[in-house]
């Protein structure tokens, strides 16, 4: 029952609301799970600081329908691979999960106190497809297991434009992508991070501009194509990446 808010909790049917106007489809299941998640951060954001959004209907639009426009630009297939590079509370990494069980999604998250936050949230919501790397970005993309070996990056403001690229592109297979959620100055940020793009193998392949529900704010989903290997020497470590932007 994709789209339908009948006995849905206010939460849940709102977020189903949203999604529906902005074509992306969510079962009722799935809204009421996104839900689940969301009383569980609000309850160990009390100890833990992981949010400043506390209200529920600024959660829903900011936190849980922004994570989902990754799939206007990004279908997740079943089995693809998915890394979510600076995961922090779980945005995209968690939303995405639940609404594509068939994907398997890597949240990376360096932060001890994030990390075991979404170890326990993994398992409180049972998200089999979830797995928590706690590893900064630099040093997981220099592992085998990792490196080159996703369908799928995307980071949400994770950092500047080409420091984000430097660290979540060499996760990414040929072929694969690469979604840097960005904001209003989207536009702004792509065209400084074109040298770095070049650097590490990617080409701009869409760029979606959107605007949030209720005045919320303007979106700019960046999606690269990864058309080549990264060097071996990148990412940098050490943060080198942001002393030192690429381009």
């Amino acid at each position: 029952m994709t789209g339908d808010s009948r006995g849905s909790t206010p939460f849940a049917a709102q977020l189903l609301t949203y999604a529906k106007r902005m074509d992306i489809a969510l079962a009722e299941e799935q809204a009421e799970r996104l839900h689940r998640f969301w009383r569980f951060l609000r309850q160990e954001n009390e100890r833990h600081n992981l949010t400043a959004i506390v209200d529920d209907g600024e959660a829903v639009i900011k936190h849980f329908l922004d994570s989902l426009t990754v799939l206007l630009t990004t279908e997740l297939e079943p089995g693809s691979r998915v890394v979510d590079v600076g995961s922090g509370a779980g945005f995209p990494g968690i939303p995405l999960a639940v609404v594509r069980p068939e994907a398997d999604v890597f949240l990376v998250e360096s932060t001890g106190k994030k990390a075991d936050f979404l170890q326990r949230a993994k398992e409180q919501l049972g998200l089999d497809n979830v797995r928590v790397v706690h590893s900064r970005a630099e040093d997981a993309a220099h592992d085998p297991g990792y490196r080159e070996r996703f369908d799928v990056a995307v980071a949400r403001a994770l950092a500047p434009l080409p420091v984000a690229c430097e660290w979540c592109l060499p996760f990414v297979k040929v072929g694969g992508r690469f979604v840097a959620m960005r904001g209003a100055a989207g536009l702004e940020d792509l065209e400084a991070a074109r040298g770095a793009m070049a650097i590490l193998g990617a080409e701009a392949a869409e760029v979606r501009e959107l605007d949030l529900p209720e005045g919320a704010g303007r979106r700019v989903l960046i999606v690269m194509q990864k058309v080549k290997p990264v060097g071996k020497e990148y990412p940098r470590r050490g943060g080198q990446a942001r002393r030192k932007p690429l381009g």
